[in-house]
């Protein structure tokens, strides 16, 4: 019983003679590796198999088990743009350019086409803006708190329908003509 010879049954309890025959030539018997050798009989794991070996690959070679820089990674290569991938090799067309903006949707300024939050966002400050209206208030608070909301330096920018129409008649509460129902 000789384990340099293929026949080798290491389970065997009789050895025969000139059974064993074919002696162990240990290599790379995978065809597909560059170091194959058509001598081994016995894949000794020695084989290198080239190709592209990182799985976020187009052209992932599973049987490579050495890299041939042949990758090939589809995505943005434009490192100015929003969705530049570092990985990538192979620009795929879908570079975005950044557009800068305001991304809180309940924002007075809010930019639906943003893709990149400048930090410049203005809240909704909420009460009547026409000025022909009885309420709307036409005091300029930037630089100042406004006295209806408390935030510093920001107008009424967001109508609510509280708009109270202007109604021309006569205010004075002693006189004949007084209507009640009139605003100034």
């Amino acid at each position: 019983m000789n384990s340099l010879y293929i026949e080798f049954d290491p389970i065997a309890t009789v050895d025969i003679d000139n059974a064993c025959e074919t002696l162990v030539v240990g290599g790379c018997t995978n065809e597909l590796a560059n170091n194959y050798d058509f001598n081994a009989n016995q894949d000794d794991g020695s084989c290198n198999i080239l190709g592209c070996t990182n799985i976020l690959a187009e052209n992932y070679n599973q049987e490579a088990n050495q890299n041939d820089n042949s990758c090939i990674i589809l995505g943005c290569t434009d490192s100015v743009m929003f969705n530049y991938n570092s990985d990538a090799n192979q620009n795929d067309g879908s570079c975005e350019p950044i557009i800068y903006g305001c991304m809180d949707s309940d924002a007075f300024n809010y930019n639906s086409t943003a893709n990149t939050d400048d930090d410049n966002c203005i809240p909704k400050i909420i009460g009547c803006i026409n000025p022909t209206s009885f309420n709307f208030n036409d005091y300029d608070y930037d630089g100042q708190s406004n006295p209806l909301t408390g935030v510093l330096g920001i107008d009424i920018n967001t109508g609510d329908g509280s708009c109270i129409p202007v109604l021309e008649g006569c205010t004075d509460d002693i006189a004949l003509n007084y209507d009640e129902n009139k605003y100034r």
